[in-house]
């Protein structure tokens, strides 16, 4: 059989919303665009299942016939973006599996190997052609996986399979695709459910009795590596997968929590504007100066509940804190524009916005990741800072900026390249600020790698106990 060499396709969030409404895998991790933020990867990203099925779709949709599956193996090395291409490479030996790469910015996201032959729609096993009902992750811990069987029938709505997959679905017998499709709400929905990652998936397929129900249970599960391997067996398939428990998000410490590591009023007389004030060291840094007797104005992008929670918990603790949205890559006129902001008149830029940070080792330079970190360290820092520059009609104002650098620009690590040149240029930006800005103080410290959502890893080691004291003394310093 012949089929395609390569191809390039990407997937947007209304597709992986679709996706999931085919599968029946609603985890957060993929279409809570919010909730993603704070999760593992920095925000939404598309389901492994699909980025590997939209591969497939491209390059077997050459097939003039029928065909199915008797083996795939895939490995789900990175999660894919939403939106950017992803490209995928075909190597075909006679009688050999199909080997398959995809990548996005010359980053590996999968391998698969696929055993194609030819097919014959009377060996097809009955699959209800119907919607797979809408339902919650399941919660729970590593421990809890132990032991854990379940089972649920297949279905598959072949009209949205033939919007999403049309070649798939003209090739293909809807059990293989219904099983490909179960595994991903396997992972996603039972086991690990909410926490999950899926890592790599093995499947074999051969035909026995009829049987459309998916069945599965654990055969191991690995506190140390935080990995649980999952037996299925449905469809006319067996095999496993292979998924990862993720970390809860990084929840930092209250205000009542903190209140005696400051000083009363020591903060006093401060108008402090925190850019992405409502989680990581932005909430702490809020948190700790409106114990300190500062007043307080966050700023948030998608998670205003998490701004409520901040404000709220900094009030109730006796501090004078505010919210808004902002985006710190719109245009600049934004922020002046806010009355909020007018009648506050900062006198304490503390700068914490960010994109998604993913350092992947081994990957070569990329311009586009680069030029997002700058939209944010550089244009976007800068820009803010006219904007409140803009509140004082004699345009020189009293105003002390904190710009968080890191210790990276002193030994970064593999992967980090762009995130700390991107950095390096923002301390640039300060400094030549400092110059030609009347009356501006910049700080720029190299703060050490912290717990956040932005450095919570699967075997994260970080001291949560050290946040507290390092942000302390830098904005001791600050004040």
């Amino acid at each position: 059989m012949a089929f395609g060499c390569t191809g390039e396709f990407a997937i947007t969030e209304a597709d992986t919303n679709a996706f999931a409404v085919l599968s029946g895998d609603f985890n957060p991790m993929h279409i809570d665009a919010t909730a993603a933020r704070r999760l593992l990867f920095g925000s939404a990203v598309p389901h492994g299942i699909h980025v590997l099925l939209s591969g497939l779709d491209i390059i077997l949709r050459e097939s003039p016939r029928a065909i199915r599956l008797n083996s795939l193996q895939a490995v789900f090395s990175a999660p894919a973006n939403h939106g950017e291409p992803l490209t995928i490479k075909c190597d075909e030996e006679p009688g050999e599996p199909l080997h398959l790469t995809i990548r996005q910015q010359d980053r590996e996201i999968q391998r698969i190997s696929a055993g194609v032959i030819a097919g014959d729609a009377a060996e097809e096993i009955a699959i209800s052609d119907a919607p797979v009902p809408r339902s919650v992750p399941r919660s729970f811990t590593l421990a809890d996986a132990n032991g854990l069987v379940g089972s649920f029938g297949l279905a598959i709505d072949r009209r949205r399979l033939d919007r999403l997959f049309p070649s798939l679905a003209r090739l293909l017998p809807a059990s293989q695709l219904a099983v490909l499709l179960a595994s991903t709400r396997i992972v996603g929905m039972e086991c690990p459910g909410l926490r999950s990652i899926f890592a790599d998936l093995i499947l074999r397929f051969e035909m026995s009795a009829p049987d459309s129900t998916m069945r599965f249970r654990t055969i191991r599960a690995d506190p140390r590596l935080s990995l649980v391997r999952i037996g299925l067996h449905g469809g006319g398939a067996s095999g496993e997968i292979t998924a990862l428990f993720r970390p809860d998000p990084v929840t930092q410490p209250s205000a009542a929590a903190i209140a005696h590591q400051v000083r009363k009023n020591e903060f006093a007389g401060q108008h402090a504007l925190v850019i992405g004030g409502s989680r990581g060291l932005g909430e702490v840094t809020a948190k700790l100066l409106a114990l300190g007797g500062a007043e307080v104005a966050i700023t948030f992008f998608r998670g205003r509940e998490d701004a409520i929670e901040v404000t709220q918990d900094i009030v109730a603790n006796g501090g004078r804190c505010r919210f808004f949205q902002f985006d710190v890559i719109s245009p600049p006129q934004a922020l002046s524009d806010e009355q909020l902001l007018i009648d506050f008149r900062p006198t304490h830029l503390y700068f914490f916005a960010t994109p998604p940070i993913q350092l992947v080792k081994g990957q070569p330079f990329s311009k586009a990741r680069f030029y997002r970190f700058c939209d944010y360290y550089v244009s976007g820092l800068a820009d803010v800072v006219s904007s409140i520059y803009r509140l004082f009609p004699s345009g020189g104002a009293p105003l002390a900026l904190l710009y968080p650098s890191t210790m990276f620009l002193d030994k970064p690590p593999p992967g980090a390249a762009e995130y700390t040149a991107a950095k390096a240029a923002g301390e640039i930006v300060c400094q030549t600020l400092a110059r030609t800005r009347p009356g501006l103080r910049v700080a720029c410290p190299r703060l050490p790698s912290l717990r956040t959502d932005q450095t919570n890893s699967l075997h994260s080691k970080e001291n949560v106990d050290r946040t507290v004291p390092v942000l302390l003394e830098v904005l001791r310093k600050i004040r």
